[in-house]
């Protein structure tokens, strides 16, 4: 298959809030110790298959619904993962997606964001047809409004720091 070259941290990703108030990922943790079986906010609701047999995966968490396909990306230059995201968020309420936990974040554009993580190792994440990345000092999310919403991320692991090879990247 490869080597590895991602691996989640324990934070979650996709978190549900009110308007107005922004979540404290570093209290969302989720541990086999914390989260008691079947009393996590997160289901998984099924998944699908299109014409060419990919799947398309359904997760619901309090509420938003979330649909997410995968695809290989690959250049000359690195390799990565477009994720096609529809996601519905309940009327009154806001989405958030965090990508990584304890990397800093920086980038030259609202679509693209260049994460570090804390062993060096670097991704560039590129966002369209969605909300652009806000910035804090130790990590990046999209904001998501109630109703629905439709995104492409991808996904590049970068094999250096180089900023025409980042900017080359789509």
């Amino acid at each position: 298959l490869g080597p590895k070259v991602w691996t989640a941290p324990p934070e979650r990703h996709w978190v549900v809030g009110s308007p107005g108030e922004t979540p404290d990922f570093t209290k969302l943790e989720r541990t086999p110790e914390e989260t008691p079986q079947g009393d996590s906010p997160t289901r998984f609701k099924g998944y699908s298959r299109d014409a060419q047999g990919k799947p398309t995966f359904t997760t619901e968490i309090d509420g938003m619904t979330i649909v997410e396909s995968y695809a290989a990306l690959s250049s000359d230059l690195a390799a990565g993962v477009k994720r096609s995201i529809s996601v519905t968020v309940p009327d009154g309420k806001v989405g958030w997606f965090r990508p990584a936990a304890g990397a800093s974040a920086s980038g030259s554009s609202d679509n693209r964001l260049l994460l570090t993580a804390p062993d060096g190792t670097l991704s560039l994440l590129i966002v369209t047809g969605g909300p652009t990345w806000e910035k804090a000092i130790d990590h990046a999310r999209l904001k998501l409004p109630a109703g629905s919403t439709t995104l492409t991320l991808n996904h590049w692991f970068v094999p250096r720091n180089d900023q025409a090879l980042i900017d080359a990247l789509k």
